[in-house]
């Protein structure tokens, strides 16, 4: 049988650098929001070229608050994909907004940039493209048509894809809000499970 994740595998490779980071943890006592929390961020920001990064528990949080940022309303629409996991539009029905879904390109299955207009109303509050198998969406489409709707924040839920990246941009870094997840599973998979949340909008990083 072949493991989804061999976790095994991976703390055989790095496990003398993983026993003493972890013995660095047990010997200060910082368990939440310790000083490895603030290194990570600085290095996620500076591997995306994002100008702020802020830790959450689990990338389901990040979409969240990234949704609570930018502030919210009852009859809110959010252009999404509905390729994807369930969280991304789990985030949007609990404040008072609605998914509309636009459909996916038949090769990468990334949300098809070129359906976004299409479905953009006077209620969309943002544009929540999802990007798969290494594949960014369309960003330069997507940026363009949000920008003709009067600045529509897009959010890019690109639990999967850090590292990738698009015209010689990095994935999270590429719209309003870029946001990882670090469940086991993912490119950058951890021990447990947290999240982030890349932006270079300096309110934002502090809202």
């Amino acid at each position: 049988m072949i493991e989804f994740s061999d976790l095994h595998r991976q703390q055989d490779a790095a496990r003398p650098a993983l026993e003493r980071r972890i013995a660095a943890v047990l010997a200060h006592g910082r368990y939440m929001l310790g000083p490895e929390v603030r290194e990570l961020a600085g290095h996620l920001a500076a591997f995306t070229g994002s100008k702020h990064c802020v830790m959450v528990a689990i990338g389901t949080d990040g979409l969240l608050i990234s949704r609570m940022a930018l502030g919210t309303a009852q009859r809110d629409e959010v252009i999404m994909t509905p390729f994807t996991f369930a969280a991304t539009a789990d985030v949007v029905v609990p404040l008072g907004s609605g998914p509309v879904f636009v459909d996916v390109e038949p090769d990468f299955s990334k949300i098809q940039a070129g359906g976004v207009e299409a479905k953009t109303t006077h209620r969309a509050k943002a544009i929540m493209p999802v990007s798969r198998y290494g594949q960014p969406a369309d960003m330069d489409v997507i940026n363009e048509v949000a920008g003709r709707h009067g600045g529509i924040p897009v959010i890019e839920d690109a639990a999967q894809i850090l590292g990738a990246t698009c015209k010689g941009r990095k994935s999270h870094s590429l719209w309003t809000l870029g946001v990882a997840s670090f469940f086991p599973s993912k490119a950058l998979g951890r021990y447990g499970d947290r999240g982030a949340i890349l932006t270079n909008d300096d309110g934002l990083a502090t809202a």
